[in-house]
């Protein structure tokens, strides 16, 4: 697994200028390179690299500009387009033979970068700062890539890291959490727990007509304390929905604005990539009718739900909306990929006093535990349901 960051720079006006040479001699030859390949056939553009052929210079700097070039024009002709592209970033890239990390520290940098300065046998420093995150990688033994990039922002250079971090093997662990995101009440789990409502309506209210650049959207960070707290609380599998983005013109202006506002699947890539380092896995099941079917009887009826509310027209199991969605995410993740559902007290419950089976076997939850320990959980015995058992009915599209 592949991360990077993101890290200041503090070159003097020397380097500054090597800099600014080295930014602009990479996008002439970048931009040259791409007048060349755009006129290949396709056929001529299957292959990883460039032909040794279409290469004209004699230097590592100019290859790599030349892999650049090459890259693009692959990647533009297979979105389809036929305008040819303009590379215009403020950016170049270095591999391992043309820059290194250095060991030593000061007392104001802690990271030094010894890089190629265009003269042979000449190499410039260019002094750098880690910050905590980063600290953090390299102390669970996350290792540097071989490249590296600058980038220059408003007129400040900073320098792209990566680092290698073999995430750890997955977890023998069956137990798996649904959650419905919905733009009211923000993120409601299986277990009956809704994250934010009240802070998550006026946190989105306020933001409704700003901008922000540079990652720094309330909301977006928001869902990333959420994500982290997810993770550390629950410990095992997470289910969600597959976002479908289509279909909204008919709706109202209010809503179609309010939909548009809520990062969905910011907060669902997040805990992606957080289950990936923690051994755990994140699945996406069908989104249809969650909301509408009830988790006790399997009954579907679009009356059932009522705003926050949902009552069954069938069997009469009220509950809040937003986890009954969550409950069905949990058992149609349980049916597809043989995980044991977690689900609220009152749904199992439910089951118990109605004498329903469940479609797949549980796991019910009373209270969450605020601790990385998981939370407390007890298996559904099927032994303790009525003798006369009937078992729930399964929509067609779950089977």
């Amino acid at each position: 697994m592949k991360l990077q960051f993101k890290l200041k720079i503090f070159p003097n006006k020397n380097k500054r200028m090597i800099l600014e040479n080295f930014c602009n001699i990479w996008k002439n030859l970048v931009n040259s390179y791409i007048d060349l390949y755009w006129k290949l056939p396709d056929w001529e553009l299957k292959s990883k690299y460039p032909p040794k052929e279409f290469f004209l210079g004699n230097n590592k700097f100019e290859w790599y500009a030349c892999l650049k070039a090459w890259q693009i024009v692959k990647a533009t002709i297979k979105m389809k387009r036929k305008t040819k592209p303009f590379f215009k970033k403020n950016e170049f890239d270095f591999y391992d033979n043309l820059f290194s990390f250095c060991n030593f520290v000061t007392k104001e940098f802690d990271l030094w970068l010894k890089v190629y300065s265009g003269i042979p046998f000449r190499r410039i420093l260019i002094p750098c700062k880690k910050y905590r995150r980063l600290n953090y990688w390299l102390n669970k033994r996350a290792t540097f890539s071989k490249a590296i990039k600058f980038k220059k922002i408003n007129g400040n250079w900073y320098v792209i890291v990566y680092l290698n971090y073999k995430p750890k093997e997955r977890k023998q662990n069956t137990k798996i959490v649904g959650f419905d995101i919905d733009y009211r009440n923000g993120v409601a789990d299986s277990i009956g727990k809704i994250w934010f409502n009240k802070e998550f309506e006026n946190l989105r209210k306020r933001t409704k007509w700003r901008s922000y650049k540079n990652g720094i959207n309330p909301l977006r960070q928001l869902f990333n304390r959420i994500a982290k707290e997810i993770i550390n609380i629950y410990q095992c599998n997470f289910a969600f929905e597959k976002l479908n983005f289509k279909g909204k013109k008919g709706r109202s202006k209010k809503f179609r604005r309010d939909y548009k506002n809520v990062p969905y699947n910011h907060l669902i890539k997040r805990i992606e990539t957080l289950t990936k380092l923690e051994g755990f896995q994140t699945v996406r099941v069908s989104s249809v009718y969650t909301s509408q079917t009830c988790p006790i009887c399997g009954y579907i009826s679009k009356e059932n739900r009522s705003g926050d509310n949902f009552k069954c027209k069938k069997c009469s199991f009220e509950y809040h909306a937003d986890v009954v969605a969550a409950t069905n995410i949990a058992i149609r993740a349980g049916l597809r990929y043989g995980y044991q559902p977690v689900v609220a007290q009152a749904v199992a419950e439910e089951w118990r006093r109605q004498g329903i089976q469940p479609p797949v076997e549980c796991l019910a939850v009373s209270t969450p535990l605020q601790s990385r320990q998981g939370v407390g959980l007890c298996t559904l015995n099927l032994s303790c349901f009525k003798d006369k058992t009937v078992p729930r009915r399964i929509p067609d599209f779950l089977s």
